[in-house]
């Protein structure tokens, strides 16, 4: 024996702990096809309802220049028609040489629409010229001036004028400003 030696220490046998269960988390990953999958169902299923529930509006306004025509919402242009569903959109129309129109399209349950929208044509200037010079303009019945003249800013439409100077016959006429 060793000179120091310790007394024999008694093994016992070791209460019985369970383990404790350690609960993985789980993340659920998205896989992308499922992902591209899912969204294209939903746009299929979009486009589906709204081509089976749209109604076929035309709008129409009688110009000189082309128009353009804006509807506020989602409008499908098909020809000369839109496709849209029943509500209520912001329109706007534009032409060259007319007033903006800025409105509401009411769509209503019909299957087939039609709608007419009348554009104001911009005021114009009206430049009249006369040989001899110094001719008396009457414009619907107002005196104007002396020629040559330039009237700014004419209402659109039919004008009716008169002409009158010494010793010359009068004139009258009616232009289409």
């Amino acid at each position: 024996m060793t000179e120091q030696q310790t007394p024999q220490e008694r093994l016992a046998a070791a209460t019985f702990e369970p383990r404790q269960a350690v609960i993985a988390q789980k993340t659920a990953k998205l896989q992308p096809r499922l992902v591209v999958l899912a969204l294209g169902t939903l746009v299929l299923a979009y486009a589906l309802f709204f081509l089976l529930t749209a109604k076929s509006v035309a709008v129409t306004s009688e110009t000189v220049t082309p128009v353009n025509i804006n509807v506020g919402g989602l409008a499908l242009p098909f020809g000369d028609r839109l496709l849209i569903r029943p509500g209520s959109y912001p329109l706007t129309i534009t032409a060259d040489g007319y007033s903006p129109f800025q409105g509401t399209l009411e769509v209503d349950s019909a299957d087939v629409q039609n709608r007419t929208v009348n554009l104001i044509p911009l005021p114009g200037t009206l430049l009249i010229e006369t040989q001899p010079t110094g001719a008396t303009v009457v414009i619907d019945g107002q005196v104007a001036g002396v020629t040559p003249l330039t009237l700014e800013d004419v209402a659109a439409g039919d004008v009716a004028f008169k002409l009158s100077v010494d010793r010359y016959l009068d004139f009258e006429g009616v232009i289409n400003l």
